[in-house]
């Protein structure tokens, strides 16, 4: 045993004779202690960087760690893609702190860092150590919301030239801080949104003039939304760019404005227009101006236009040469008492754009097709492959009976060879068995009928014409939506008529499915059916 002048610590260090005139701190702080305190601390980092080395050898075993940094790095591109908020380093960053060597792969990955939301970035300082992990690669910019720090823009709208993707949503001087005045080109920009916020209260908007006639030779995507749209005349040439879209509900664009922009635009894949058009028709005089002279878009598969009036998509589509093939959706909201397609021209328009699409390739693919007029001043046709439209046209035609019959006929442009599902709403002017007879033998291959507000049974009456064969010999399914089977709006005809022609099809070729939804029937007359055909009934009791 070692007496007290003897002992040693368990390191080794002799204990010093305690000193009673010293206090408590300055016995600790005496050189021999501050000493073994120090050489304790290095002797605990010892073993720990000892520990975290074992450690990074242990996980070089793990199954992880043997992928390739390039497959660590797109699962984490992944994972970046997955997180929302991800804009001062929560969320997706949990990976980067499972261990060293992920943390080496999810630093030195650039696309990890060049996607930035300005709105969910907190500081400057996180601002610049993103655009410095982003190596001075193609940038990915969005702004929709208020900044949290405004010394985030100045961080990142000086990187600019570097900036691939740019999505601002703000007030009109918001957008035009982002863009520095001294930039004329912008070298890198591929795709560009721009949505001015528009309340009640705000003046008249500033013009973009300044952002939209800078060069940026490599955009192929222009989104603008609620922009001052006369400022669009000095738009640059952009003989790359394939997306445009415009929506303005306010400012609205004129047909040389439109066709000055279109003929900049030769290699436009994708237009769409909305509520941006007032189009006044060119005088006599003036239709030999180069500015009404007809524009070519010779690769255009996609044109969606929709406005207040079907009269301004028809003279649009007169000064405007694209595609049989391309994807068409018109929509025009007219009130009842205006005109609609009564206008002069508007029915013949119509009729050319489905005669042009009927002698595409797509038309000979389309499966499914609709004609709807749901309401009195309400029309819809158009065709679909699966879910997707390829053909769409929606107006709100305010006509007389004449009219609305001229329009019925207009399913004989459509493709019916194909057809698997059509769809058919209202068209109570049609009054004649023989002319729904036409359209039922043109589609002779549908499988699913959907019949929507049929409150007369003409249409029924025609499916049990028994003296033809050739009327929906493949029909399968039948679907009958918002009919009205009982109650004193009925025709007391139609649940008869809708009773024979289940028992007629039990016949012939039995329907699979029957379906009623939304419609004014009692349960009795549900079960009366019942009797006939299983019936898939929503139980809906109005």
């Amino acid at each position: 045993m070692f007496s007290d002048s003897e002992s040693e610590s368990e390191y080794g260090v002799s204990k010093p004779h305690p000193n009673p005139e010293l206090t408590h701190r300055d016995y600790l702080d005496t050189p021999s202690n501050c000493t073994a305190q120090n050489l304790i601390e290095a002797e605990i980092a010892a073993h720990e960087a000892a520990i975290l080395q074992l450690k990074v050898r242990r996980n070089a075993y793990s199954p992880i760690s043997k992928l390739p940094a390039e497959i660590l790095a797109k699962l984490f591109i992944l994972v970046r893609r997955s997180f929302s908020d991800f804009g001062d380093f929560p969320g997706g960053l949990n990976v980067a702190t499972v261990c060293h060597s992920w943390r080496e792969v999810f630093v030195s990955t650039t696309q990890l860092w060049d996607d930035l939301d300005l709105s969910k970035i907190k500081s400057q300082d996180c601002a610049e150590l993103m655009l410095a992990r982003s190596k001075q690669g193609a940038l990915h910019i969005q702004w929709t919301r208020p900044l949290l720090d405004r010394s985030v823009l100045s961080a990142v709208s000086s990187q600019i030239l570097r900036i691939q993707d740019l999505d601002i949503c703000g007030q009109s001087l918001a957008i035009l801080d982002f863009f520095p005045s001294k930039n004329r080109a912008l070298p890198e920009m591929q795709r560009l949104a721009l949505r001015r916020q528009v309340r009640a209260t705000d003046a008249p908007p500033i013009s973009m003039e300044r952002v939209l006639s800078m060069d940026m030779p490599r955009l192929h995507t222009l989104e603008l939304q609620n922009i001052y749209l006369p400022s669009i005349r000095v738009f640059q040439p952009s003989p790359c760019l394939q997306t445009l879209h415009i929506t303005t509900p306010k400012r609205l664009l004129s047909l040389p404005d439109i066709l000055t922009v279109l003929r900049a635009t030769p290699t436009l894949h994708d237009l769409t227009l909305t509520h941006a058009l007032f189009l006044t028709p060119p005088s006599p005089s003036a239709r030999e101006d180069p500015k009404y002279a007809l524009v070519d878009l010779a690769q255009l598969t996609s044109l969606s236009v929709s406005c207040n009036h079907f009269r301004d998509i028809a003279l649009l589509l007169q000064h405007v040469r694209y595609p049989c093939s391309a994807r068409v959706l018109l929509r025009s909201v007219t009130f009842p008492h205006e005109a609609g397609l009564t206008e002069p021209g508007c029915l013949e328009v119509l009729t050319a754009v489905l005669s042009r699409w009927a002698q595409s390739t797509s038309a000979g693919l389309a499966d499914r097709m609709w004609l709807l007029n749901k309401f009195a001043w309400d029309f819809k046709i158009g065709v679909a492959l699966g879910e997707v439209p390829l053909l769409d046209i929606h107006c709100e035609e305010g006509g007389s009976r004449d009219q609305l019959r001229h329009l019925f006929h207009l399913h004989t442009l459509l493709p019916s060879r194909c057809v698997r599902i059509l769809h058919i709403s209202g068209f109570g002017a049609i009054e004649h068995p023989e002319e729904w007879k036409e359209l039922f033998v043109r589609n002779h291959q549908v499988q699913r009928l959907v019949l929507e507000t049929q409150e007369h049974p003409r249409i029924i009456q025609t499916l049990t014409d028994q003296s033809d064969t050739s009327i929906l010999p493949q029909l399968k399914s039948l679907m009958l939506i918002r009919c009205c089977f009982d109650g004193h709006r009925s025709d007391r005809r139609f649940t008869p008529r809708v009773s024979e022609l289940l028992q007629q099809r039990i016949d012939q070729t039995p329907l699979k499915i029957f379906k009623i939804r939304n419609c004014v029937i009692e349960p009795a007359t549900v079960r009366s059916l019942r009797n006939i055909i299983h019936v898939d009934w929503d139980q809906f009791l109005p």
